[in-house]
């Protein structure tokens, strides 16, 4: 259906929403080998959905899983899928066929809140919220165990991020950690930022790590640090705009997110970052309505059509990957597939 307001549109838009793939509760999700795995860390729908992407434009929800409790964090290594399940286990999934995983097994986790995922040599590394930092050996899939948990003395950690061999972790009023694994022990290497930062997330950025949180006193802060360096914060820059729940990193330390239905840009180390776009929808036939942040980029024509339109915000975005050509975004209770346009900053690569 056509833009309403691509007759006068004075600036070009960012995305074409193309195709959208109603699910029973949108959250957390990866991309592998043309497939998304979502889970619901919140809710109590408790499935995990499984949708062909190959043709992004043409995408459909192929199978679904049932769970006791809700399905949040999801990772894959070989054939194998480990997804976590609130306060009961990390769950081994077979993906021999990928449309229609198998459940073999599950690694009990009781009581526990497992939140991000990742990978170092043969362990799966876990954020355990207030049980700290967890690792599983997985290089026998059907005898995945448990070797070891720290528990730190102050925060706990619900982000973190694996460059190599390390192991980099938010720890809430604790600041930033950073571990490594020596023989299947997991042992705390560094602290670059102390318990005068509040970190929140940490992402991934080309070279660099970005965490996110507030110093004691100061507004909300993204701490560049370089991953081989790690006692030192190359850039510290104060933002202005909300901070991202989710983060796509475009090209040369420049990185897009989204904070609930507002598209926001970031490049600490130019020291900028600016709101860039919101996402609307029309109330009657749910036409897809793209409105710059900067009031002055818009025409006069396209001030009137918006206000003579009945709009409203799209969901919350929960989760994004760019694929190619194309972003997935877990909004609400659907997984929308946009294309980028020519002119977006979302197009650099």
């Amino acid at each position: 259906m056509t833009h309403p307001l691509d007759i006068h549109r004075k600036t070009p838009r960012n995305l074409k929403l193309v195709h959208s793939v109603p699910v029973e509760a949108g959250g957390e999700f990866i991309v592998h080998e043309g497939y998304v795995y979502m889970g619901s860390r919140y809710g109590n729908k408790n499935t995990l959905h499984v949708i062909d992407v190959h043709a992004p434009k043409t995408a459909k929800l192929v199978s679904t899983m049932r769970f006791k409790r809700a399905i949040g964090s999801l990772a894959v290594r070989g054939t194998t899928l480990y997804a976590s399940e609130s306060q009961r286990a990390i769950n081994l999934i077979s993906l021999e066929n990928p449309a229609t995983p198998d459940y073999f097994d599950c690694a009990l986790a009781l009581g526990k809140t497992v939140y991000e995922f990742g990978f170092v040599g043969d362990f799966l590394v876990a954020a355990l919220n207030w049980d700290g930092i967890g690792i599983m050996d997985v290089s026998v899939p059907n005898k995945a165990q448990w070797v070891d948990t720290l528990k730190l003395e102050e925060g706990y950690i619900e982000h973190l991020a694996v460059v190599r061999d390390r192991i980099f972790a938010t720890c809430a009023s604790g600041g930033i950690a950073v571990f490594e694994i020596q023989e299947a022990k997991l042992v705390q290497i560094a602290s670059p930022k102390g318990d005068d930062f509040n970190a929140s997330s940490v992402f991934v950025v080309g070279e660099h790590l970005w965490f996110i949180g507030t110093p004691e006193g100061k507004e909300t802060h993204i701490y560049v640090i370089d991953p081989n360096k790690v006692d030192e914060v190359l850039v510290s820059f104060e933002l202005d705009v909300s901070a991202p729940s989710t983060l796509i990193d475009i090209a040369d330390g420049v990185a897009v997110g989204w904070n609930g239905y507002t598209c926001i840009g970031y490049a600490p180390s130019q020291a900028w970052a600016r709101n860039l776009f919101k996402q609307h929808e029309t109330d009657e036939d749910k036409v897809y309505v793209e409105t710059p942040c900067d009031r002055n980029a818009l025409s006069e024509a396209e001030i009137e059509e918006i206000e003579m339109l009945s709009i409203m915000c799209m969901d919350d975005t929960s989760c994004v990957v760019r694929e190619g050509d194309f972003i997935l975004a877990a909004q609400g209770d659907t997984l929308n597939i946009y294309s980028i346009e020519e002119a977006s900053l979302l197009a650099k690569r």
